[in-house]
């Protein structure tokens, strides 16, 4: 009776801290806010931040798997681009955001693995729902 309660004990102490997660990295990187963080198929990170120089444009930090800055690229194409960025099925990027600071026109930004604009769109919002233009 007692083993088992001797190793009921253990089992359950090895289940709460055999199972802990390791930290990999912790880096400090200076930047504006970062709003969104996705990892790239090379298992390092792409990071979605507020532009510097142009508060409202976006800023594209990409990392390697240690948290070191590799490359940074800003947009002065796209206007608050708030936390909307996805991965395609092609390994790029899909952005979105607004076409300028004075216009409700949304603009969605292709962009292939190195983040190089392929090609982008903008379209109209009427009465809340956009349109091609």
């Amino acid at each position: 009776m007692k083993s088992i309660l001797l190793v009921s004990i253990f089992l359950g102490l090895l289940n709460t801290y055999g199972i802990a997660q390791i930290i990999t990295f912790d880096k400090s990187i200076n930047s504006g806010p970062i709003t969104q963080v996705i990892q790239t198929d090379d298992g390092g990170y792409l990071l979605n931040c507020v532009g510097e120089m142009y508060p409202f444009q976006p800023k594209f930090i990409k990392t390697d798997q240690y948290g070191y800055i590799l490359w940074e690229k800003d947009y002065p194409e796209i206007y608050n681009p708030g936390k909307i960025m996805c991965k395609t099925l092609d390994g790029g990027y899909a952005v979105v955001g607004y076409k300028s600071f004075t216009s409700q026109n949304i603009c969605l930004i292709k962009l292939n693995q190195n983040l190089d604009i392929l090609w982008s769109k903008t379209y109209a919002q009427v009465n809340g729902q956009a349109i091609i233009q």
